[in-house]
């Protein structure tokens, strides 16, 4: 039995999504149980594969597992069980919970429509393109050449587990564990050989910021002529 510093029963927790908690399908979730806090995080299916096996939602009617984590599906609700016993549930609206702090600063709404071309994803260009991100921009761009190496970790915002990796698609991943519902496109290669098809795909006008490092206005105007 897990207790709080007073001795008190720290009862176990379920994270979810308010989707996940509707929709109720049965089938394996997966995400991460932190035992210092009793509290099971689901990962909504965009993350899931990033996450640890949990257990099982099984269908309705069926009885819960006598051991260990499960829910079982009714209708329009999941009811969670551990043990054998009933254990609550704290559904979240992702996009409302997670830019719940930015009201009254930025308009949410308006910002998911809105698009960044980050070209150049090193130590400066994936700490505005987080920083976007946490402000509710809906859209990306990321274009680099590059891979992540040690001797980036103490300046970039991803980390040693994303060493060896692209650094489009180290950043694609970081963007996404702020809000999974953002649509991240990437591109492996300097400015000069994006399609200029795929910029004019992306770029709406009155809705897109441009981001560039260590490059000149004549090879930008070369794209975007």
């Amino acid at each position: 039995m897990l207790e709080n510093f007073f001795g008190e029963e720290i009862e176990k927790t379920v994270f979810l999504s308010a989707a996940q908690m509707r929709e109720a399908h049965p089938g394996p979730v997966r995400g991460k149980y932190f035992k210092d806090t009793a509290i099971f995080n689901i990962f909504p299916p965009e993350l899931s594969e990033r996450g640890e096996f949990l257990g099982q939602i099984l269908p309705e009617g069926f009885e819960p597992n006598a051991k260990g984590f499960c829910g079982v599906a009714r209708q329009e609700k999941i009811q969670f069980y551990f043990d054998g016993k009933p254990i609550n549930a704290e559904p979240y609206e992702l996009h409302q919970n997670i830019f719940s702090r930015n009201k009254g600063i930025l308009e949410t709404d308006k910002m998911d429509h809105k698009r960044a071309v980050i070209l150049g994803c090193g130590s400066v260009g994936s700490l505005v393109a987080m920083e976007l991100a946490r402000s509710g921009v809906g859209h990306f761009l990321l274009a680099d050449p590059d891979v992540m190496e040690y001797h980036n970790i103490c300046r970039h915002q991803c980390g040693i587990e994303d060493v060896g990796d692209l650094k489009i698609n180290a950043l694609k991943r970081k963007l996404l564990n702020i809000n999974p519902q953002i649509d991240v496109q990437i591109f492996e290669g300097i400015v000069q050989n994006i399609p200029k098809a795929m910029l004019d795909d992306f770029c709406v006008k009155g809705e897109t910021v441009l981001w560039a490092v260590q490059i000149t206005v004549e090879q930008m105007s070369t794209q975007t002529a």
